[in-house]
């Protein structure tokens, strides 16, 4: 009852505005999950993973710098970790990708 359009103007909510945010939220989903099976297709699963991780660190920190969102330490510590372990597998992977090509190389 209280998403019906009676049960809205009742709270002053509009009902006109609301669908279209709605809709246009629902685009953006589809435009973002389009994008995602994209990327997924050209990267292997674990590097997606990965990018996906950093997408959440990217938010969480725009969220602080723009809507200046309190920071507790654990929210900074957690965020500390997952750049962490981005920066660590880029790392491992360059290395393997380098160690690769020199066994190319010699043999």
């Amino acid at each position: 009852p209280a998403l019906t359009p009676a049960a809205m103007a009742a709270h002053g909510i509009e009902w006109g505005p609301m669908v279209q945010k709605v809709v246009m939220a629902g685009a953006i989903m589809t435009f973002y999950q389009q994008v995602s099976y994209n990327i997924l297709s050209r990267v292997s699963p674990v590097s997606h993973s990965v990018m996906n991780t950093l997408k959440r660190v990217a938010v969480i920190v725009a969220s602080v710098l723009v809507f200046r969102n309190p920071v507790s330490l654990a929210n900074a510590l957690g965020t500390a970790i997952a750049l962490g372990g981005v920066l660590l597998y880029s790392l491992v992977k360059r290395w393997v990708s380098l160690q690769d090509s020199k066994e190319k190389a010699q043999g």
